[in-house]
C-alpha cells in the first residue's frame, strides 16, 4: 500500500483568534520631529514603498507653533521594521503640510462662506499598474455650525513624481457615487487578480463591490456582491460585514491558506474595541471576534477609532500582528504589536483506500461512529475523506470513503500510526479473499477490531 500525498502544515496562528499578548509601541511620528496630531493611519504599499494615509493633520512649524490643518496627507514609511516612523515628502515653507488629494478654487472659496471642504480617504491606495493607482475618497462639506454634509464618493488617479517616493494625485471631475448612495471604496480596497475590490459602508453595514483594475473610472463597469454572485445593481447588494466603522481587509498567511484573507476593524458603537475576522474569501461570510478595546496614550479617556491591521512590518508566521488605531484631538495614531496564540507544526499523510473492496470501506465507518473508541488525549487525528466529504472518523457520511488521512503534530506518530492503517488494509484484504474463496461470509475488518488498539498505542 503507498501513500498517495504527505506534508506538514507549518505553525499558523490559531482561529478564532487568542490574544497572548498586546504591546503598545508607541505614537506613529514624523522623522522631522515634530509632534503632529493626525488620524486614520491606513497604510497602503505603492511602487515598491509603504505609505500611510493621514485624515485631520494638525500642522506645525519647525518651532511648533500650529499654522493649519491639512484634511489629508500622505507620508512615507521609511523602513518597514519601524512602523512607528512617517516622513513627509511635501510641505511648505510655512509648516504646512501639504495634501494629496487637492481642493479646487471652488471649494477653496467656500471659506469665505464659512464653510469647509474636507477630502478624506479611510480605504487606501491600491495599485493598478506599475507607479499608477487610484485612491476612492469622501467628500464632505463642513458648515459654519461644524455639521458635516456627505456630498459623495471621488475617484483620484494617484502616481508617483519623484525619485525620493514623492506622490501626486489627480481628482476626477464628478463624483463616481452620489451622496444617496453607498460610499464604495471609501471604507477599504484592494487589488486582486484583474480586478479591484472596494467595501463601503451603506444603510448600517458595509457592502462589497469590484470593478476591473482597467476601468475603474466607468461608473458602469462597478459591480456589487448580492450574496451569491456580482450584480450590476447596488441596491441589490448585501452587507458583508454589520456595525463596523473603519477597518482593512489584506491577504496574510496569519492564519494560513485556508483563511488568507484576514480583516481588521473597529464597531461603530465607540467601544475602541478591535475586531478581527479571517475567510478563505473575500465575500465571506465574515464572522469577527472582539480581540481587545484600545488604549489611548495622552487622550486614555476618550473613544479610539480607525483601527486597522498591516500586513508589513511584523512576522505574521510567527503570529505577530501590527495594528494601528487612532487617538481623538490632540493625540494621534498610536501602533502595537499582538501577538497570538499559535497552533502548532503538523505532519500529515493521506492513504488510498478507493482500490479496496466495497465490503472494507464499509466496514470502517460503523468503528468510527462509537466516540468510545476515541481517547481524548490523543495527540493524532484520522479522518476519512470521500469525493464531497470530509468529517472526523465519529460522524462520517456520504458516500464510500475513498481515503485515510492520519495528522498529528508528531512525524514519528504519523509515520507508526499510517504504517499500521496500511497492515491492517493488506489483511483485510486476505481476509476477504480466504473467506470469498471458501465460501464464508464476512467476519468484519481487521482495520475495524483494531482501531482502539491504536489510539491506546498512541496515548502510552
Amino acid at each position: 500500500m503507498s501513500v498517495i500525498s504527505e506534508g506538514v502544515v507549518n505553525p499558523r496562528a490559531r482561529y478564532p483568534p487568542v490574544v497572548e499578548m498586546t504591546k503598545i509601541l508607541g505614537y506613529v511620528r514624523d522623522k522631522n520631529g515634530i509632534g503632529y496630531s493626525r488620524d486614520i493611519g491606513r497604510s497602503s504599499c505603492f511602487a515598491g514603498r509603504l505609505y500611510y494615509f493621514f485624515g485631520d493633520t494638525f500642522c506645525k512649524n519647525a518651532e511648533g507653533l500650529f499654522v493649519g490643518v491639512s484634511d489629508n496627507t500622505i507620508a512615507l514609511i521609511p523602513d518597514p521594521c519601524n512602523p512607528l516612523q512617517s516622513e513627509y515628502l511635501d510641505i511648505q515653507e510655512d509648516g504646512v503640510v501639504k495634501t494629496l488629494l487637492r481642493l479646487t478654487d471652488d471649494e477653496r472659496s467656500l471659506k469665505e462662506a464659512g464653510m469647509r471642504v474636507v477630502l478624506w480617504a479611510f480605504g487606501g491606495i491600491v495599485e493598478t499598474s506599475q507607479g499608477v493607482g487610484w485612491i476612492w475618497y469622501q467628500k464632505v462639506l463642513i458648515d459654519s455650525h461644524n455639521l458635516q454634509h456627505y456630498q459623495g464618493t471621488g475617484l483620484a488617479r494617484v502616481s508617483v513624481r519623484g525619485p525620493d517616493g514623492q506622490l501626486s494625485a489627480f481628482r476626477c471631475e464628478d463624483l463616481i457615487f452620489e451622496a444617496g448612495e453607498p460610499r464604495i471604496g471609501t471604507f477599504s480596497s484592494l487589488v486582486e487578480g484583474d480586478f479591484v475590490y472596494l467595501w463601503g459602508n451603506h444603510g448600517g453595514g458595509v457592502i462589497l463591490a469590484r470593478v476591473s483594475k482597467f476601468s475603474p473610472t466607468s461608473r458602469n463597469a462597478y459591480r456589487f456582491w448580492n450574496g451569491r454572485n456580482y450584480t450590476n445593481d447596488w441596491r441589490e447588494a448585501v452587507h458583508v460585514l454589520k456595525g463596523m466603522q473603519h477597518g482593512s481587509f489584506f491577504k496574510s498567511k496569519l492564519f494560513g491558506s485556508e483563511r488568507a484573507w484576514v480583516f481588521v476593524g473597529c464597531t461603530s458603537y465607540a467601544d475602541s474595541m478591535v475586531m478581527l475576522g479571517a475567510e478563505a474569501n473575500l465575500e465571506g461570510p465574515w464572522t469577527l471576534t472582539p480581540l481587545f478595546q484600545a488604549p489611548g496614550i495622552s487622550q486614555p479617556n476618550q473613544f479610539r477609532y480607525c483601527m486597522y491591521g498591516h500586513s508589513w512590518g511584523l512576522k505574521a508566521e510567527e503570529g505577530e500582528l501590527l495594528v494601528t488605531w487612532s487617538e481623538r484631538w490632540p493625540g494621534g495614531v498610536i501602533g502595537a504589536k499582538v501577538q497570538l496564540a499559535m497552533d502548532p507544526k503538523t505532519y500529515w499523510k493521506k492513504i488510498p483506500i478507493e482500490g479496496y473492496p466495497q465490503e472494507i470501506r464499509e466496514s470502517v465507518i460503523p468503528w468510527t461512529e462509537d466516540p468510545h473508541n476515541l481517547d481524548p488525549k490523543c495527540d493524532a487525528c484520522i479522518t476519512l475523506e470521500g469525493q464531497d466529504n470530509k468529517q472526523t472518523l465519529m460522524g462520517y457520511s456520504g458516500n464510500l470513503p475513498l481515503s485515510v488521512c492520519v495528522e498529528a503534530t508528531s512525524e514519528k506518530l504519523v509515520n507508526e500510526t499510517a504504517e499500521i492503517i496500511c497492515l491492517l488494509l493488506t489483511l483485510d484484504g486476505k481476509i476477504k479473499d480466504s473467506e470469498s474463496k471458501r465460501g464464508k461470509r464476512g467476519s468484519g475488518s481487521a482495520l475495524g477490531r483494531a482501531v482502539s488498539m491504536i489510539f491506546r498505542r498512541q496515548t502510552v
